[in-house]
């Protein structure tokens, strides 16, 4: 009898020491999947499985360089579960080029903490013209080659975004001359390679690809919510595909390419369920804490990781719990059923749904605490607005691809706690905004793809109406303005961002964003300004960051989407 006791008690060490072995090795990345390959157009582990590997990407080097270090890479390994790291090495705009010790300082630095922490680390050559680098680019790998190639750890990228001026022969050419070198070096290490237009002419890429070498994957970025980053752009990865390349996504965003702009859910649900459905490995931009919409970090997050809810953007609580859901995390402690009543609902997210004016009246009725609402592509009318009254706390809205209009906008400026109104690609015109202007606390607004005119705009220059002048920022893209609506944004005194991509303007509204003495950031792409316009304006603000794409004017079909989008709407 005591035998058989001790006999199970044995048994049960034994199967309780196993179980806890399985764990701790299932949660070391490179110990289950140890070195990749590619073969037949897939990434493959050791034991010759498709791997899926998700992670996260720093930021430009030389412009969040507190990130680069062991404890910001403990912290997404223990609490977001990363599998993969991307260390983003810039190279121009006083990265490596000028400061080759410092910047590789950092990125040693990061790879030598995936190794410890037993991820994987994406060595990225942070340049888009790295052709014109290309000396710099070889020695640069050659080093990291020779110091770490020996790590089944390594990723090299040896070319981000290249430029859309950029062909693919004259990109293949670089890449050749770098993987060569690479080559002699480490032998085996997975090779990213970087196409055109930004990483997205995969396709071109899959019709005549580098030969030669082993264990190569062909880079693919996009940002969800940027319209023109949809089914075109899926299609393009998908042919790359279906022509044998394997496909690493290690760089994308849920907001709009130029890393700011909406966070689209149904759009980034819809890249997500992509990449899911295809088995390719992702890399998501970025951990900073910039003010822009794909920042994972609130301004003044910790550099040492350790980050609260509070310190996490909407991007990063999204981009977290994603990646804690697909990598199976366990870090979060199980939930402890309570038998004290549930706090009070203070954020709704019901974008795309059947949600209706009687629905809205239930919602509001029930959860009076609500701070945050979003019904974005929703059944909701004008009718159903006056019932956000009953709101006292509500401070964003969202309300965008719904049927609302100007009539509805005056019970909406009730709502007197708003500070986030988001009424994009609705029929909103000059009279809706003129009673938005009177919301007191309003400071973000987005009117992207409505009918507000250089008249509406009067409503920003109302001396009676002083709290237009909180807002700090606007967006105005694919709006019908003009130059001479923008001297009458000159009130806004808190305006930091202003959006007046696909608008109007000329070298002559560039000259006007130079008076704004508060703007911060503005974005002029697809615009009818120039290149000297844009110069000129540098100058004279060499302190607002501007992005601008007088190379690249609208394409046709995009000027015929949103004139169809219009048509639809019933409005010429």
């Amino acid at each position: 009898m005591t035998n058989l006791r001790h006999l199970k008690i044995s048994f049960v060490c034994f199967f309780a020491l196993f179980c806890l072995t399985d764990i701790a090795f299932s949660a070391s990345p490179v110990e289950k999947h140890g070195a990749l390959t590619v073969k037949d157009g897939k990434l493959l582990d050791k034991n010759g499985e498709v791997v899926v590997l998700r992670g996260i990407s720093l930021f430009w080097s030389q412009w969040m360089p507190q990130f680069y270090n062991e404890k910001t890479v403990r912290w997404l390994v223990d609490d977001w579960n990363v599998t993969l790291i991307r260390a983003a090495m810039a190279v121009e705009a006083d990265g490596y080029l000028r400061s080759p010790d410092r910047e590789k300082a950092k990125v040693f630095a990061v790879i030598d903490a995936c190794i410890a922490a037993n991820i994987y680390v994406i060595v990225d050559w942070h340049d888009h013209d790295a052709i014109a680098h290309e000396k710099e680019a070889i020695a640069f790998f050659k080093e990291v080659a020779e110091k770490y190639g020996k790590h089944p750890n390594i990723i090299y990228e040896t070319f981000n975004e290249p430029l859309n001026t950029h062909s693919w022969e004259s990109v293949k050419k670089y890449h050749e001359a770098v993987v060569k070198e690479i080559r002699k070096i480490d032998p085996n290490n997975l090779i990213l390679i970087g196409s055109p237009s930004w990483d997205q002419a995969v396709d071109e890429a899959s019709q005549s690809p580098l030969e030669g070498y082993a264990n190569l994957a062909y880079t693919f970025h996009f940002y969800a919510s940027d319209p023109w980053h949809q089914e075109k752009l899926r299609e393009r990865a998908n042919t790359a595909i279906k022509n044998g390349l394997c496909i690493f996504v290690n760089e994308w965003g849920v907001g709009e390419s130029s890393g700011d702009g909406v966070f689209d859910m149904e759009k980034t649900e819809r890249w997500v369920q992509w990449l899911e459905e295809n088995k390719l490995s992702w890399c998501v931009w970025s951990i900073a804490d910039k003010r822009e919409t794909t920042a994972a970090l609130q301004p003044g997050a910790s550099p040492d990781g350790n980050w609260k809810e509070s310190d996490l953007t909407p991007s990063g609580k999204y981009i977290r719990e994603k990646i804690r859901s697909l990598n199976q995390a366990s870090a979060a402690p199980p939930v402890v059923p309570s038998p004290v009543a549930a706090p009070p609902v203070r954020a709704l997210r019901l974008d795309n749904t059947e949600t209706n004016d009687a629905d809205l009246a239930t919602i509001c009725r029930d959860n009076p605490e609500l701070v945050e609402l979003t019904l974005g592509g929703s059944k909701v009318t004008d009718a159903g607005l006056v019932h956000l009254g009953q709101l006292k706390k509500l401070r964003k809205v969202r309300l965008s691809k719904t049927a609302i209009t100007d009539a509805g906008m005056k019970d909406l400026a009730k709502c007197e706690t708003l500070e986030d109104v988001d009424v994009s690609q609705t029929q909103i015109g000059d009279l809706g905004v003129g009673e938005l202007r009177t919301l007191p606390r309003l400071k973000n607004l987005n009117l992207y793809l409505t009918f507000v005119s250089d008249a509406g705009l009067d409503s920003f220059r109302w001396e009676d109406h002083r709290s237009a002048t909180k807002i700090e920022r606007l967006n105005l893209d694919k709006c019908p303005i003009t130059d001479e609506g923008l001297p009458k944004l000159a009130s806004l005194t808190s305006l930091s961002w202003l959006h007046l991509g696909g608008t109007g303007i000329t070298d002559i509204g560039l000259a006007e964003l130079a008076k704004f003495a508060s703007l911060k950031e503005a974005i002029v792409t697809k615009t009818e300004t120039t290149l000297g316009g844009i110069e000129i304006l540098r100058q004279a603000r060499p302190d607002m960051k501007l992005r601008d794409n007088v190379s690249e004017k609208t394409p046709q079909a995009d000027i015929d989407e949103a004139a169809e989008y219009r048509k639809q709407l019933g409005v010429q």
